[in-house]
């Protein structure tokens, strides 16, 4: 339980039902309540432990908006738990003359904009196209060998280049994880760098040894079977990069020694890709790209945005329903605006920062 010194909003009990209840796209899954200078998440699906549904957890445990839930009609299931919580609302004094104070709305100050926010989640591939209208390249992602060859030539120096990418991603993701622990949790073990390339030592030699591949080491390291004892979320994320980095290695190795050459563009021989082809800016062989990293090597393909990509990208209802490339990402003058990923089923705005 928090308290807070803040301005918040009030909102009428209509306004609430339908952000936590009726369900659409404007569907909240938190709503932060302040009652008395201390705030309190609601949730649209609570968990006995909820701070505001504590009593009433097991009440509106029955009436979740899941599937095959017990309740036979699903309009009766919604009212009947936006009754359940509305009735302990106001019997707990969060309601007051018909309103609840409120602090945020799935962490937005205000419901408009949570709802712009929702409006930019729903964005079509249209309206993507006419808020990018400024930018001049856009890429998209797949697998490397499209999932019909698994050890095409890969040339030694893209490998190498491909590698430092994943190696500078890995080295950065735990230094963020080891930035997390606490001054004493630090001054238990040694620094950074010290730590991050003696764990990769450890495992680079279990890779060597020629036998029998080892287990995840951060699974290793998970059963007490490593120099470094369990304990630490950032012990265990070195372990895990440190497997990922030489699982790579051998992916890679492997490529630059095979004779299966295949065109660089030939995934895009595809009828449906087939209209891009004239527009390749470039490609990019890597496991990490703008919005995730993959244990599988990735051909990203970037392509000039102009009058005839456009009306390409425009056959989709959205960047979520691009069929095979996909993670749809767009740039101005080289910098990132707009990253899509598609398996997460999110993207972000980036033309602020950017």
């Amino acid at each position: 339980m928090l308290i807070y010194s803040i301005e918040m909003i009030n909102i009428d009990i209509k306004t609430f039902r339908s952000l936590m209840f009726d369900g659409g796209k404007y569907t909240a899954e938190t709503v932060e309540l302040i009652k008395d200078g201390k705030a309190f998440n609601f949730e649209r699906d609570p968990f006995p432990e909820n701070e505001v549904n504590a009593l009433i957890g097991e009440k509106l445990a029955d009436y979740r908006l899941y599937e095959n839930d017990g309740v036979k009609d699903f309009e009766d299931g919604i009212k009947l738990k936006y009754n359940t919580a509305v009735d302990y609302l106001q019997k707990n004094g969060f309601i007051r003359d018909g309103l609840l104070a409120v602090n945020s709305v799935d962490g937005y100050a205000t419901v408009e904009e949570f709802k712009l926010a929702a409006d930019f989640e729903h964005i079509s591939m249209p309206e993507l196209l006419q808020k990018y209208d400024g930018c001049d390249e856009f890429s998209l992602t797949g697998l490397y060998d499209g999932g019909f060859c698994l050890n095409s030539h890969l040339d030694k120096e893209l490998a190498d280049i491909a590698y430092k990418k994943l190696y500078d991603e890995q080295y950065d993701s735990c230094r963020s994880q080891y930035d997390l622990l606490t001054e004493e949790e630090k001054a238990a073990m040694p620094d950074f760098d010290w730590l991050f390339n003696d764990i990769k030592a450890e495992v680079d030699a279990l890779f060597n040894k020629k036998s029998k591949r080892p287990l995840f080491p951060c699974d290793m390291y998970a059963q007490d079977k490593m120099k470094y004892r369990q304990g630490s979320h950032a012990l265990w994320h070195i372990y895990f990069a440190a497997g990922f980095l030489n699982d790579a290695k051998e992916d890679l190795e492997k490529r630059v020694a095979s004779t299966d050459v295949r065109p660089d563009l030939a995934l895009l021989d595809d009828d449906l890709y087939l209209p891009l082809k004239p527009y390749v800016n470039r490609t990019e062989a890597t496991y990490t790209w703008h919005c995730t990293t993959s244990g599988s090597l990735a051909k990203v393909f970037y392509f000039k945005l102009n009058d005839v990509t456009k009306n390409w990208l425009m056959q989709f209802k959205d960047d979520y329903a691009l069929e095979y490339l996909d993670d749809l990402a767009f740039y101005k003058n080289g910098k990132l605006q707009f990253s899509s990923c598609k398996h997460e089923g999110f993207h972000m705005d980036l033309s602020v920062e950017n």
